[in-house]
């Protein structure tokens, strides 16, 4: 589940943001020793829309996407382990009245942590980027998002074959992301 707040800006100086709510599952496969891919599917749980073409509550919507990551070192001693991601995703929000607001997003990520037993505390930047189109009664506004990072601190607990996580981006975009992972 996670819960971000956008800041965008749409053709120029129009201003807006989009604070939601969604809900994803995902499914996951190793691809060799150091590599990874995940497909992601979900669904908008709530939300709201505010400035340019007018407030809107989000009543609805869907994501979908696929990642690729990559370890690139282990943790060892003092040494943490670090992963790259890169996301590419496409989101429609359906907002109240007849119209909506579609997105793309292509991120690029960096994780850091170290193991300490069964808990893993990590840091998290990211940078990305993508069109928004909001659909109004005059036509489409475009634009993007007017912060393009994320950063922030994570913690993941291992519990068996479930893995529980918690992040928070605190500058940029900020968002509340919690999840669980199973292995099997």
């Amino acid at each position: 589940m996670v819960a971000a707040r956008a800041l965008l800006s749409l053709e120029g100086p129009r201003r807006a943001t989009l604070e939601r709510t969604q809900v994803a599952a995902w499914l996951g496969r190793r691809l060799g020793p150091t590599w990874s891919g995940r497909l992601i599917a979900g669904g908008m749980l709530s939300g709201q829309w505010t400035g340019v073409g007018g407030d809107a509550a989000v009543q609805g919507g869907w994501v979908v996407g696929a990642s690729l990551s990559r370890s690139f070192a282990d943790a060892k001693g003092a040494r943490p382990w670090v992963r790259g991601t890169a996301t590419l995703a496409v989101a429609r929000y359906d907002l109240a009245g007849a119209y909506d607001v579609w997105a793309g997003d292509l991120r690029l990520g960096v994780t850091a942590g170290w193991q300490l037993g069964p808990v893993s505390p990590y840091v998290l930047a990211r940078v990305f980027g993508g069109p928004v189109v909001r659909q109004t009664a005059e036509g489409s506004l475009s634009g993007t998002d007017r912060t393009h990072v994320q950063v922030g601190p994570g913690v993941a607990v291992a519990m068996g074959p479930l893995t529980a996580a918690v992040e928070a981006s605190v500058w940029g975009e900020v968002a509340l992301a919690a999840s669980v992972a199973a292995r099997f």
